[in-house]
């Protein structure tokens, strides 16, 4: 696959102070490709002070939510959150479940079933509500395009109130919100709330805790449980990872270290994964996946059952059950992405792939998606059979906003909903061929812009990187969307040989000579079959003979620490490499 590497130079990061080291450049250089430049920002981003959170008195109809609940509680009704299948569906619910249980208010929670009732509060949810005498809903990480449902709820007679940080409608140029008794959503035109990019469980955190201090039961330790949803939410519903994302992650991350929540203490033992050194990549790649198998392959209320029991032995029982599913998932996607390798033909690519495969669980379809789109770079989308039509999701690259073109002809689709980057749809499955003609033919017109481009934040020499290094680098933790890890190269490295580790011979451990003629050594994660047909397929060589005979590379890395009996060390990964004859 074509790639295009950039060496990033925002707000003149390439001529930073002379005087100082090279770890000091870098350093500064991975702030100003950030757009931190001046001190007081430099300072709040590396402190991430809980006090520079902002003023939740901020959010539009706090206080209509606030003076309801006082009445709730008064006459002893009951409130319900409704909350979303994913992790931040979960962790929002049990927010506020753990918070009305604080302010002594009955409470309750409904959670669609992915399969059978799709993405957010429907009429069955609101009828189950109704039946069980609920007077308040609450909804958390949807709801705000729910109008004809929550116009029902009205009818009925139920008050609904509406957090969520999906974008609003807009209509004939207006923003529009469903009917409800008030909204909370950091979207809305006339928001004062100064940060737009919370995610469900942010808003519900920010929320609970003013409550927990207007009613005067507030204290540390919730807020501390409380801020560790929050936090594993932020990272896995990938939003950016700046301003108070960044603290509420952080210090999300540092108090799931000393959690003493049952549930996660158990699942991050089942997953094998030692607690006090959990970081974003654990929570977003093991912890996070674990959560959104409950929903995919089973029920969401498993992950809110777990986060919420008491009993140890049911919390391991819970746990180990997330495990298994999520195993299951990926036996399910696996062998979906292999059955859809199988339908594409890389030498005659087009700009858009829509591929149809039966038999596989809808709930991966978009991770599959997700997979091809990273491995061909173009935007895909992965239908299968849903009950009566087809499902599907759908993954794009940056160049191609998938929403706005496929809105051009969305009446092909039963449903069809998403962002820049993402959608979700279903269609008849007589209309599939059309809908994949006018996709490419959408997608034709950005069809020279889809190259893969790989974003350098430094050329720092492979003999440089030590622990000294890693350590400045942690300091940027934790990384995530907006704040990536930072991607390192280094130039016309003599390639003197290869081992190829690992039982599925899938790790390529390469030795270098660096400018200074020191040997690094330096690991792949590709397998030997595609290390060496891509050298082939390049240059026609042998090449052992060529690696005799003099070959050279440049590399895109970052660095990770290497633990070993005790010792400790800096490795270089390897994660985009070319060949210099």
């Amino acid at each position: 696959m074509l790639e295009k590497w950039f060496l990033r130079n925002k707000n003149n990061a390439q001529s930073p102070d002379k005087n100082l080291n090279l770890l000091e450049r870098t350093k500064l250089r991975i702030l100003y490709n950030r757009d931190i430049t001046e001190i007081d920002d430099m300072r709040k981003y590396f402190l991430n002070p809980y006090e520079a959170m902002y003023d939740a008195n901020l959010f539009n109809d706090f206080h209509i939510l606030y003076d309801r609940l006082i009445s709730l509680k008064e006459n002893n009704e009951t409130v319900a959150i409704v909350g979303d299948y994913d992790v931040d569906g979960i962790m929002s619910t049990t927010i506020l479940i753990k918070t009305f249980k604080r302010l002594g208010i009955n409470v309750t929670y409904k959670i669609p079933n992915r399969m059978s009732d799709g993405y957010g509060i429907n009429r069955r949810i609101v009828d189950e509500l109704k039946l069980e005498g609920v007077s308040l809903i609450i909804t958390v990480d949807n709801g705000i395009q729910a109008f004809d449902v929550l116009e029902y709820a009205k009818e009925l007679g139920l008050d609904v109130f509406i957090t969520d940080h999906h974008e609003l409608k807009v209509e004939d140029g207006e923003f529009k919100i469903p009917d409800s008794i008030g909204a909370i959503n950091p979207h809305r035109p006339d928001s004062n709330y100064p940060f737009k990019l919370l995610c469900g469980a942010g808003i519900a955190y920010k929320v609970a805790i003013l409550l927990l201090k207007k009613f005067g039961v507030y204290d540390e330790a919730i807020d501390r449980e409380l801020i560790t949803l929050a936090g594993i939410a932020t990272i896995c519903d990938v939003v950016d990872l700046v301003d108070e994302n960044r603290i509420i992650s952080y210090h999300g991350l540092l108090n799931y270290r000393t959690t003493t929540n049952l549930g996660l203490r158990a699942i991050t033992k089942v997953a094998s994964v030692d607690i006090s050194k959990v970081d974003s990549y654990h929570i977003g790649f093991i912890i996070g996946p674990r959560f959104n198998s409950s929903g995919r392959l089973k029920t969401a209320d498993l992950g809110i059952e777990l986060l919420t029991t008491e009993d140890e032995d049911r919390a391991l029982e819970i746990a180990t059950e997330l495990n298994d599913l999520n195993e299951e998932r990926k036996t399910y996607t696996e062998s979906g992405y292999k059955s859809a390798l199988e339908k594409i033909d890389s030498n005659n690519l087009p700009s858009a792939l829509v591929i149809y495969l039966e038999n596989i669980h809808e709930s991966v379809a978009g991770i599959i998606a997700g997979r091809i789109k990273e491995k061909y770079y173009r935007p895909t989308i992965i239908l299968t059979d849903g009950e009566e039509n087809l499902k599907g999701s759908g993954r794009s690259v940056d160049e191609f906003d998938i929403y706005s073109s496929i809105s051009e002809f969305s009446d092909l689709c039963l449903k069809f909903g998403g962002h820049k980057m993402a959608c979700g749809l279903s269609i008849e499955k007589d209309k599939m061929d059309e809908f994949r003609d006018k996709l490419i033919k959408s997608a034709n017109k950005y069809e020279t812009d889809f190259i893969k481009k790989v974003y350098i934040d430094a050329i720092f020499p492979l003999e440089m990187v030590d622990l000294r290094f890693l350590d400045m680098l942690n300091s940027f933790r934790p990384f995530g969307k907006a704040n990536e890890e930072p991607k390192f190269a280094d130039n016309n490295l003599k390639f003197i040989g290869f081992n190829v580790l690992g039982k599925n011979k899938n790790v390529i451990k390469l030795s270098l000579v660096s400018s200074s003629n020191r040997v690094v050594t330096a690991i792949l994660f590709e397998t030997e079959d595609a290390f060496l047909k891509r050298f082939k397929e390049e240059f026609n060589l042998d090449i052992y003979d060529s690696i005799q005979k003099g070959l050279y590379m440049d590399i895109v890395y970052y660095p990770q620490l290497n633990e070993f009996r005790g010792n400790k060390e800096a490795q270089i990964i390897i994660t985009n490499y070319r060949y210099k004859r």
